[in-house]
C-alpha cells in the first residue's frame, strides 16, 4: 500500500509539483542517522532538498528550498506526494494523518518564512509548501523558498 509517493514535475511546468531529482548524495551520520540530499529542477527554480532519517525516533526529516533567479515567482511552490488518505488538521503548523496506516507528517515553522502550508485533494494528492507567495520575502538576486516537515512512522511499527 502506497501511503506517500512524490509526484513529480518538469522544468517546463509553469507551476511546479516536486523537482525531479537529478543528483543525489547520501550521508551516513551513524547507525541511527542517515541523512540522503536531492537536488533537481521544475518549473523556474532549483530545488535542495535534505531528507534525514533517524531509525530510534523513526522520523524523516525534509528540509526544501527551492531558488528563484529574477522577479517572477510561480504562482505556487510544494512538494506534492500521491497515495493514502489523509486528514490535515487546520492548525498553524499543520499536522497531517493518514487514514489506514497512520503515518504522520508535522509541517514545521522556518525563521524567516510565512507559514507553510498542507493541503489534501483527492484527486491531486497532498500538497505541502506555499500556495501564495506574497508573503514570501524577495531579492532583487535571487529568492529562496524555504519550507519543512517531519513524517513519522512510528505507528507503522
Amino acid at each position: 500500500m502506497d501511503v506517500l509517493t512524490s509526484l513529480e514535475g518538469s522544468p517546463e511546468d509553469e507551476s511546479p509539483a516536486s523537482p525531479v531529482f537529478q543528483e543525489l548524495l547520501l550521508d551516513e551520520k551513524h547507525a541511527q542517522l542517515t541523512e540522503v540530499q536531492l537536488f533537481g529542477r521544475s518549473g523556474k527554480c532549483l530545488y535542495a532538498v535534505a531528507v534525514g532519517m533517524n531509525t530510534e525516533t523513526k522520523i524523516l526529516d525534509f528540509d526544501v528550498s527551492a531558488r528563484f533567479v529574477g522577479a517572477e515567482l510561480p504562482a505556487r511552490v510544494t512538494s506534492s506526494y500521491a497515495g493514502g488518505d489523509w486528514a490535515v488538521a487546520e492548525k498553524s503548523p499543520p499536522i497531517a494523518t493518514e487514514a489506514q496506516s497512520g503515518l504522520r507528517l508535522a509541517i514545521l515553522d522556518v525563521p524567516g518564512m510565512p507559514p507553510c502550508e498542507a493541503h489534501w485533494f483527492t484527486t491531486a494528492g497532498l500538497k505541502i509548501g506555499y500556495g501564495d507567495l506574497s508573503g514570501v520575502p524577495t531579492t532583487t538576486g535571487g529568492t529562496t523558498i524555504r519550507w519543512q516537515y517531519q513524517v513519522s512512522w512510528a505507528a507503522l511499527s
